[in-house]
């Protein structure tokens, strides 16, 4: 029978070991600043660019468009057609159809008739 010999592990240095430690935790708060930055940065420029114009492209086409898709669901009676179109946003952005009988920006006697439906704050500023 051979003779298995047990080999002692080497033993780590106190002194060693918090330096090892105290450099892991330096790289790794350094990376996870720099990854924080980098994906702030990139958040804010999707949503205050990229989504930006692509809704200012749309909100362009939606002026075109959502006027007569409004007064012929409104002339055909389709409600449920109406609200549905006004929430095709998901809640976004607020549409309103009001009353007001001429084309003017203010128009102060008007009420609002159908709205979009949303839980954003924005619908309090209507």
């Amino acid at each position: 029978m051979k003779h298995i010999m047990k080999q002692k592990l080497p033993r780590i240095n106190p002194t060693t070991l918090i330096k090892s430690l105290g450099r892991f935790t330096l790289i790794a708060t350094f990376s996870l600043g720099l990854a924080t930055l980098k994906n702030w940065e990139h958040y804010k420029k999707y949503w205050h660019g990229t989504i930006f114009a692509v809704q200012t492209v749309d909100f362009n086409m939606l002026s075109h468009t959502l006027p007569g898709k409004l007064f012929y669901t409104l002339l055909q009676g389709n409600i449920e057609e109406l609200q549905r179109t006004l929430d095709s946003n998901y809640g976004l952005f607020g549409l309103i159809v009001t009353d007001c009988k001429m084309a003017a920006k203010d128009c102060l006697s008007e009420q609002i008739l159908y709205q979009s439906k949303s839980s954003f704050r924005w619908t309090k500023e209507i």
